[in-house]
């Protein structure tokens, strides 16, 4: 049963795929069930799966920076927030993944580790501007990304995790365009 409900819920292009399982033999152990569970993820579920994963790594990051090198307490705040929520978020995201027998990324990636490094050389109001006005900008695109999601993804799991998370980010992006504008930063 669990075979023909993969097949239904496929792409056509992932037919041939679930065919080759069903030709060596399907036997039914755990691999061959996560091998078909992923297939039930078209590429927009995974992308948004790595990139939530890589993102809410990132964010933890440079919450616990700002505890260090932030001066004024609203930018504090706002990392603490993104430290709680985001370990919450990054915890989600990789069970989901864990369910389809998909290795998450449990750090940021490339681009996101560079912008951490840089970030890092700030200190006192300096660390404020920039911090908060990439958080701006940060939460637009992962807005943008669960927004993706939520039109193009084929998994009712992850395109639930987007949809949970939305007012989330906007709260995010309302925050930090709050403190943004206490602290004099541009955005």
């Amino acid at each position: 049963m669990l075979l023909v409900i993969t097949v239904i819920s496929c792409r056509k292009e992932d037919v041939g795929k679930v065919d080759a399982v069903q030709n060596s033999n399907l036997s039914g152990s755990q691999s061959d069930i996560s091998a078909l569970q992923a297939l039930a993820l078209n590429s927009e579920d995974s992308d948004y799966l790595k990139t939530s994963a890589e993102g809410s790594s990132l964010e933890v990051i440079l919450g616990q920076v700002a505890q260090t090198h932030a001066s004024d307490q609203s930018v504090k705040n706002f990392g603490k927030r993104m430290i709680h929520d985001h370990t919450i978020e990054h915890k989600q995201v990789k069970r989901i993944g864990e369910s389809f027998g998909i290795t998450l990324p449990d750090e940021p990636s490339k681009k996101q580790k560079k912008d951490i490094k840089e970030l890092s050389q700030y200190y006192g109001s300096e660390f404020d501007k920039h911090y908060i006005s990439y958080e701006v900008d940060d939460h637009k695109h992962d807005i943008s990304d669960a927004t993706k999601e939520i039109k193009q993804g084929k998994n009712e799991r992850v395109e639930n995790l987007a949809i949970e998370w939305t007012p989330i980010l906007i709260g995010h992006l309302e925050y930090a365009e709050q403190v943004a504008k206490k602290v004099g930063a541009e955005y």
